[in-house]
Formats: C-alpha cells, structure tokens, sequence
C-alpha cells in the first residue's frame, strides 16, 4: 500500500510543475534547433553558390559565351530557388580577350528565418560568392 500512497502524492503534488517548465521550456528549445538548422543551410548554401561560380567562370574563360556559363549555373543552383542574381564582369563577350581576368559573382537573398531577421534589422542579408579566372580563349 505504501506505493500507492507515494505515487498518490506526486501525481496530486509536484507532478503539473514539470509539465509547467517543459511548456515554457519547448518553445525555447525549437527555436534553437531551428535556428541551427537555418545556419547550416546558410552555410550550405554559400559552397553551392561558391561551386556554381567557379563552374560559371570556367566555362566563359574557355567558351567565352555568357549564355551557357548562366545555363550551367542555373542547373547547379535550380534546386535552390531562382532568388540569384548572377553578374559577369566584364559582360560582353567582346570585351574580353585571351590573358584577361573575367569573374562571376552570385548573390542570393535566403529565406527563412533570415526573411525574419531582414525584418527586424532593416538590413538585407545576403549570401555572396564569386570566382574570377584568366580567359584562355576569344
């Protein structure tokens, strides 16, 4: 009978505190774990954007042809959102010659839990990556 009584007393005593503190708890522990999860995308994302640069910067230095370094860079980057910008510079392709530097630079605005902070900081957050190469064809 005494464990009875002992089980009486913590189901009738103490026992609605921990559901209290896990209540108040769980939300905190969400956004944590949500948050870590936004950050790993982010940095994810960021080497996706860093490949598909250099991949872009590759195919204008030996092609010269900004339409298939944007195709290809659209086929890396097509499972990610169509949120990038993509410049080329020098932009046209008659503007380059062999031995010159040509770079590429994406930027992506991410969403998320970035939309968030964008909003409550007033800054836009940006995700950017380039690669530069030297031409090696007209």
């Amino acid at each position: 009978m005494k464990i009875f009584n002992r089980s009486k007393k913590t189901i009738n005593g103490a026992g609605g505190q921990s559901t209290i503190e896990f209540v108040m708890i769980i939300p905190v522990i969400i956004v944590l774990v949500l948050a870590a999860s936004q950050a790993g995308y982010a940095v994810y994302r960021k080497n996706v954007l860093q490949q598909a640069s250099r991949e872009g910067a590759r195919i204008i230095s030996t092609t010269n042809d900004n339409g298939l370094a944007i195709k290809i860079i659209d086929n890396i980057c097509r499972t990610e959102g169509n949120n990038i910008s993509i410049n080329i510079d020098p932009e046209r392709a008659s503007d380059r010659k062999m031995g010159d530097m040509v770079t590429v630079s994406l930027k992506d605005r991410p969403g998320g839990l970035f939309s968030i902070i964008e909003k409550i900081s007033g800054k836009e957050v940006v995700i950017r990556a380039g690669s530069s190469m030297r031409m090696e064809c007209y």
